[in-house]
């Protein structure tokens, strides 16, 4: 069974809240994570909540049909605004302005609004998806799932 590679990548990107895994037998990408809404009441969260832990509970003990994906939450953030920065994302005029940014150790949240200031949101989202492709990729390839 193949995986969606599109799909490993999205739960890589999200994988600082919510748990992945992948279900070898269906080539499923699976999700934990609470998905109550903020108004509900707390009963109704806490048995949501609890269904959720049964849930991962029983993907961890069938850890041969389900693989949990890696936490890459804490990637370096520095490391890849740098890439961003050299990328073909980033056309000249703009690049020198996000170099001296980079230059001043600015950390994430100011570089984040200079992205938004500077209109290049998209183009960090579209970089940022190139990155867990390829991440999703090496890591398929590493533990031996098929992928497409």
């Amino acid at each position: 069974m193949k995986i969606k590679l599109h799909e490993l990548a999205d739960a890589f990107a999200v994988s600082e809240t919510h748990t992945g895994y992948v279900d070898l037998e269906e080539g499923r990408i699976l999700l934990s994570g609470s998905t109550v809404s903020a108004n509900a009441d707390v009963e109704d969260f806490e048995q949501e909540e609890e269904a959720q832990m049964d849930q991962s509970i029983m993907w961890e003990e069938n850890w041969q049909r389900y693989v949990v994906v890696p936490n890459l939450g804490d990637y370096d953030f520095r490391e890849l605004f740098r890439d961003f920065i050299s990328s073909q994302h980033v056309d000249d005029d703009r690049r020198g302005r996000l170099q001296e940014v980079y230059n001043q150790n600015m950390r994430e949240p100011y570089c984040k609004k200079l992205l938004r200031e500077m209109k290049l949101t998209e183009e960090w989202e579209a970089f940022l998806h190139e990155y867990f492709m390829k991440v999703a990729q090496e890591w398929c390839e590493e533990n031996m799932i098929d992928y497409e």
